[in-house]
């Protein structure tokens, strides 16, 4: 999990709206090379109140 408060990787990662400065919700599943495996995003995405269902999502299937 990622507190990104500068905004930089958000930006990089291509999930930031731009007029109001908020990230979208979205979750990335990148593996130990940085190899990006799944992408989550609104109602798929972890909740980040919740760590320990961004972890199950590492053992679930990718696009699941």
């Amino acid at each position: 999990m990622l507190s990104d408060e500068s905004k930089a990787v958000t930006k990089e990662y291509g999930v930031l709206y731009p007029l109001i400065r908020v990230a979208k919700r979205v979750t990335f599943i990148i593996d130990r090379e940085g190899v990006i495996r799944d992408i989550r995003e609104g109602g798929e995405a972890a909740d980040p109140a919740k760590a320990e269902q961004a972890c199950s999502l590492l053992k679930a299937p990718p696009g699941h």
